[in-house]
């Protein structure tokens, strides 16, 4: 990661130095082209396949409310992209304008030197023609007087030139002051706003999580309350079917008593009759009777329990292998 940081710094470096060397020449053509190519580098996120909107599920208000959050936070990360774009292109304007701000100050340095220079030699000239040419004429003096008035006039109106230049130059510089004061307002304010807008996606990343955990501790419950609840229709199932059992073993072993005392009484009466000789009328009215209307093996208005037990959807069982 150090070297992946130092390579970095240094493409930047190499890559302001390159823009601070050509950033006379560069256009607004040229600034809007790299706008429009950088706009056009960002691909869309849409997706355009086909859904069936008949086919697709109402989402929840959890997901509806992820998705805004997804909405939102997609935008406000363009929208931090954009601000660290503008960011590193104010840097980029700030380093070109103090580059130029520097070289106007050296030629105002250069300026000054100079005037200087023709200050100090003016005054060495003066010096001379005070000393020497004594015995010079008076048209060789007019002459070099005039040639001296000349070169000062030169020298004068070459010093207003540089000093008009000097003037412009702080008038430039002037305003590339203000308008860096501008720029780097700007880029406070555009901070500021990153910092909350990074302060938003924290609050709602928190808020987000706090749902999920709530929905979470809300389906372990839901769980918990139907495994609860599968289990005790379990036991109540097994309890029911134990008591059915339990019925339907009670009933036929009845059933077998009555058949049982049916037969005997079936075998006394038929001891009876062969001991006494011919039956009685009374009797055999009583053992037709038995014959053909038995007694029924359950009291009316009892329902066998293996008749609700076909009802609800339960195998009959076949209790002959307890007998």
């Amino acid at each position: 990661m150090k070297r992946v940081r130092k390579t970095a710094k240094s493409w930047k470096k190499i890559h302001l130095m390159e823009l601070a060397l050509y950033a006379d020449t560069f256009t607004q053509d040229y600034d809007v082209w790299r706008k429009q190519r950088l706009n056009s580098q960002q691909v869309s996120s849409t997706n355009y396949t086909f859904q069936n909107p008949f086919s697709e599920e109402m989402p929840s208000e959890l997901e509806m409310a992820r998705q805004e959050f997804e909405h939102e936070k997609v935008k406000m990360l363009q929208e931090i992209s954009a601000l660290q774009e503008e960011n590193y292109q104010l840097k980029i304007d700030v380093s070109i304008k103090r580059s130029r701000t520097e070289k106007v100050q050296k030629e105002v340095e250069v300026v000054r030197n100079d005037l200087r220079d023709l200050h100090l030699e003016n005054k060495k000239l003066k010096g001379t023609i005070k000393n020497s040419g004594l015995g010079k004429l008076l048209a060789e003096w007019k002459e070099e007087l005039n040639n001296i008035r000349g070169g000062m006039k030169f020298w004068k109106g070459k010093a207003k030139k540089e000093e008009e230049k000097a003037a412009r130059a702080m008038l430039e510089l002037r305003k590339k002051n203000a308008e860096y004061e501008t720029a780097s307002s700007k880029l406070i304010a555009s901070r500021s706003e990153h910092r909350e807008l990074r302060e938003k996606i924290l609050e709602l990343e928190e808020a987000l999580q706090a749902r999920q955990q709530q929905l979470d501790t809300l389906l372990e419950a839901l769980q918990e309350k139907n495994s609860q609840y599968d289990r005790d229709i379990r036991a109540n199932e097994e309890g029911l079917q134990e008591k059915e059992i339990d019925l339907m073993v009670r009933s036929r072993e009845e059933s077998l008593e009555q058949r049982d005392q049916t037969a005997r009484m079936m075998e006394m009466m038929s001891a009876l009759v062969k001991e006494k000789g011919p039956m009685n009328p009374d009797v055999v009215e009583l053992q037709s009777r038995v014959n053909l209307d038995p007694d029924p093996p359950h009291p009316p208005g009892f329902t066998p329990p293996h008749a609700h037990a076909t009802q609800r959807g339960y195998t009959q069982w076949d209790p002959t292998g307890l007998e």
